[in-house]
């Protein structure tokens, strides 16, 4: 029976009323509020180690990326990004974020200033790099000009909610070129 004598609603109320819940979770966890948070209490946040990750170093010395267009979702202040950025990369790091874009325009505005200063060439050129605030769900992907050679994620897949994982998967595969290359570097440990 749908509704038992002891229960004031029925168990369909019960399912739909969850699965309701379920739905406005996941809609929270796509706007990610929680990394205004992290951002806003703690500057840097303590996930920022302030420098490029190791991994990508190491792809990028041993000549493993591919030229073209390039993808840092979650880019924070954008290490991964400016690193990645190159005369024949062309390189969108995203961030849900407005703080973390800001910084990230800022540091770079920063290390162009240090290096017109000590009269040093920049890497990268002004324009192989931008920083994007959006949700990296949102990022189009209809048509070809919108897909990546090269993404890189360095903690963003662990970072979510793993009910939205599935979405993760589809909205990469949506954007990753045919022959393009996805890095994922998962659960990362890096000592401040």
């Amino acid at each position: 029976p749908l509704i038992r004598e002891n229960l004031k609603k029925s168990e369909m109320d019960i399912r739909r009323e969850r699965e309701a819940q379920e739905r406005r979770e996941i809609k929270e966890e796509l706007e990610h509020p929680r990394w205004d948070t992290f951002w806003n209490t703690e500057f840097p946040p303590w996930f920022d180690y302030g420098v490029a990750s190791p991994v990508l170093e190491s792809l990028l010395e041993q000549g493993r990326i591919p030229k073209g267009r390039a993808l840092v979702p979650g880019c924070g202040r954008g290490y991964d990004a400016t690193a990645l950025a190159a005369e024949d990369r062309y390189v969108i790091g995203c961030d849900i974020v407005e703080l973390a874009i800001q910084s990230a325009n800022q540091r770079l505005e920063e290390e162009m200033a240090f290096c017109e200063t000590m009269v040093v060439p920049y890497k990268p050129p002004m324009n192989s790099v931008e920083f994007q605030q959006c949700s990296f769900f949102n990022m189009p992907c209809e048509n070809p000009e919108h897909m990546f050679d090269f993404i890189f994620d360095h903690g963003f897949l662990n970072a979510l909610d793993p009910r939205v994982r599935a979405d993760y998967g589809k909205k990469m595969a949506a954007l990753v070129k045919e022959g393009g290359i996805l890095v994922t570097v998962l659960y990362p440990h890096m000592v401040k």
